[in-house]
């Protein structure tokens, strides 16, 4: 079983269909400044969270989003969705 460093935790709102895309990104990108891995390593999530943080929509924000979910695994990041 692996491993975590880091939880960060995205599922009480992951999936609730009332909250726009943009509440979603927002409350995303808010959660990832504010957790201890960002300040630990700010320098290489800054460029994907600023692309994260600049997507109109779900489908500007899906690479950016699969690359900070490579970055996750690589850091031993878990990501609660469910």
């Amino acid at each position: 079983m692996p491993s975590w460093n880091y939880t960060l935790n995205l599922k009480d709102f992951f999936h609730d269909e009332e909250m726009s895309f943009e509440q979603k990104r927002d409350e995303i990108v808010r959660r990832i400044k504010s957790s201890k891995f960002w300040s630990d390593d700010k320098l290489v999530l800054s460029s994907i969270v600023d692309d994260l943080e600049c997507a109109s929509d779900v489908y500007e924000f899906d690479d950016p989003w699969n690359v900070f979910y490579d970055y996750a695994d690589l850091e031993r990041i878990w990501v609660a969705l469910v």
